[in-house]
This record gives C-alpha cells, sequence and structure tokens, in this order.
C-alpha cells in the first residue's frame, strides 16, 4: 500500500471505532436520561393519586374525579393506575379489558421501579408505591398504588433518536473522512515533488534537488545531492578516462593501419 492508502485506512479505523464509541455513549445516555424520566412521571402521577384519593371509613377507595392525565380516562390509551386496599381495589378507566399485572401488594414504605415488563397487551413501564392510611385511630390500611406505561412511546422516542444520532454521526464521519484525505493529499505533497524532481535529474533536465522541502525532508535531500554529485563525478573520471584510452590508442592503431 502506498503512504496515502496507509494513513487513510488507519485515519478511516480510528474514525469509526471513535464514531461507534461516541454514538454507543450517547445512545446509552439518552436511553437513561428517557427511563429516568418515565420513571419520574409515573412517581408523579402515583403521588397525585396519594393525595386525592380518600378513604372511607371501612376502607373503600373514594378515588378522584379528575384523573392526573387525561389518558387515563380513555380506554387503551397506554397509561394504567390502579389502587389497592385491604378490602378494595380501584383500576383507572384505561385500564378496563386490559390484562395488566397491577395486583402486587407492597409494605407500607416500599416503592419499585419495573420495566420494561411483557403483557398480552404489550411492554409496560410499573412505578408502585405502598403506604399504610389511617381511617381511625386505631386501624390502619395498606394501600398500594400501580402506575404503568406502555412503553411505546419511549421505544418510538428512542427508535427516533437513533436514526437521527447515526444520520448526524454518519454525515460527520463523512465529512472528517473527505477532510482526511483532502489534509493526507497536502501532507504528502512535498513527496510528490521530490519523485518529480527526481525525474526531472534522472532525464538531465536539472542538475540536483534545489526546490523548497519541508525540514523533515533535509537529509533525505541533501543525502540524494550528494548521491548525484558523486555520480556526476564518477561519469566525468569514466569519461576522462575513456578519453585517455582513446587518445593512447591512436597512435598503435596508425601504426597497424599503415602495415
Amino acid at each position: 500500500y502506498s503512504l496515502q492508502a496507509r494513513q487513510l485506512l488507519a485515519a478511516s479505523l480510528g474514525l469509526v471505532a471513535f464514531l461507534g464509541l461516541t454514538g454507543y455513549a450517547l445512545d446509552r445516555a439518552f436511553v437513561e436520561a428517557a427511563d429516568s424520566t418515565m420513571r419520574q412521571r409515573l412517581q408523579n402521577y402515583a403521588w397525585a393519586y396519594l393525595r386525592s384519593t380518600e378513604l372511607s371509613r371501612n376502607g373503600k377507595i373514594i378515588a378522584p374525579e379528575t384523573p392526573p392525565d387525561a389518558r387515563l380516562a380513555r380506554v387503551g390509551s397506554g397509561l394504567y393506575a390502579a389502587i389497592l386496599a385491604d378490602d378494595d381495589r380501584w383500576q383507572s378507566e384505561s385500564a378496563l379489558g386490559r390484562d395488566l399485572p397491577l395486583d402486587d401488594v407492597l409494605r407500607p414504605g416500599e416503592e419499585r421501579y419495573e420495566g420494561p415488563i411483557d403483557t398480552p397487551t404489550g411492554a409496560i413501564y410499573r412505578q408502585s408505591m405502598g403506604m399504610a392510611w389511617e381511617v381511625s385511630d386505631i386501624k390502619d390500611v395498606n394501600v398500594t398504588v400501580h402506575v404503568a406505561e406502555s412503553s411505546a412511546a419511549l421505544d418510538k422516542q428512542v427508535a427516533a433518536f437513533r436514526r437521527t444520532l447515526w444520520v448526524y454521526l454518519g454525515a460527520a464521519g463523512g465529512l472528517l473522512l473527505a477532510l482526511q484525505i483532502g489534509l493526507l493529499r497536502w501532507s504528502l505533497s512535498p513527496l510528490r515533488k521530490l519523485v518529480a524532481d527526481m525525474v526531472q535529474v534522472t532525464l538531465a533536465r536539472k542538475e540536483r534537488l534545489d526546490g523548497r522541502y519541508p525540514q523533515e525532508l533535509d537529509v533525505l535531500t541533501g543525502s540524494l545531492n550528494e548521491l548525484i554529485e558523486v555520480g556526476r563525478d564518477q561519469i566525468t573520471r569514466t569519461r576522462n578516462v575513456l578519453g585517455d584510452l582513446a587518445h593512447s590508442l591512436k597512435t598503435p592503431l596508425a601504426v597497424m593501419r599503415g602495415l
């Protein structure tokens, strides 16, 4: 391989590795940020239900008339909620007719965030919180709030980010590769000029390498000029020797011709 091909191959491999690691790091950071946002949102919904829900003295759940998100009142919207008490269970209208894992009972003070969880209606993320609800001076009711959301929105968001990310990284990679090719051609141009000057010297159109070269090529051009001078001196001496030989052969040849 030529020097340019070697350097281009090395630069391309390094560029691909760098862009790949960068893309992976950005992808993981975005996924973790989106997952954290999902968890925070579900926590807010759970706390909103805990603040606005009431229990009757016999432990019956009195859910708020207005949910914290309008999707909770729309069937199959992808956002679901359920509240469990010792002797009662309530679920949002959006969960009607859905087979969802919203029946786990948590201890007071326990909190869980899980997902994605596979269900017959698709994968979901679930935030669960447990607490003790005091309904009288002598009775506490364990209450568990579940809020779940379909992973479809998160998956769509991540997929859109990944498409955008790799498009931009691919464009950046192509631009950097083109820039690298231009820089390589510019950095190797003194070597191409040196080769062209050597061709001129070989054709006897120039006597020596007298062009302007980078500092790194000074030793090389100096050695080549010395080699050219040595070769020129050897040619001169050879011509002189041949001239003397021809002159010394003139007389014997003339005598032989006369005989």
